[in-house]
């Protein structure tokens, strides 16, 4: 009975693991459909480049984050960085395996690698 209940809990977590990479591929087709370019550089961290900078910015940052507390923090530092445009914490859109995410616009991909969440690799 217990063998039975570890695999439904090892199915389940490796289908919401499939589930989230799927929702990321669909992402980044929708954000190509729109002239955007996703660049996913971890699971949580990632870039969005306008090439075509259409909304004033070449490119928005997102760092993202198991919990709201761990987001908030990051965000304090980011602020202190931060250019013209406030980097705005929301519940995660783009990062799909995160529950939290910061989209910081026109932000240098330098300064969020820096913030990167402990524990996460970049690609």
């Amino acid at each position: 009975m217990a063998t039975s209940k570890e695999m439904l809990r090892s199915n389940i977590a490796y289908l919401k693991d499939q589930l989230a990479v799927q929702e990321g591929n669909l992402l980044t087709l929708a954000s190509e459909e729109q002239g955007f370019d996703w660049e996913p550089l971890s699971d949580r961290f990632g870039i969005l480049h306008d090439p075509q900078q259409r909304n004033g910015w070449s490119q928005v940052g997102y760092l993202g984050f198991a919990t709201k507390r761990e987001a908030q923090k990051c965000l304090r530092a980011l602020k202190r960085q931060a250019s013209a445009n406030p980097p705005e914490l929301r519940k995660a859109r783009r990062l799909t395996t995160c529950k939290w995410e910061i989209k910081a616009v026109g932000i240098d991909s330098e300064v969020l690698h820096d913030l990167l969440p402990n524990g996460s690799q970049v690609a």
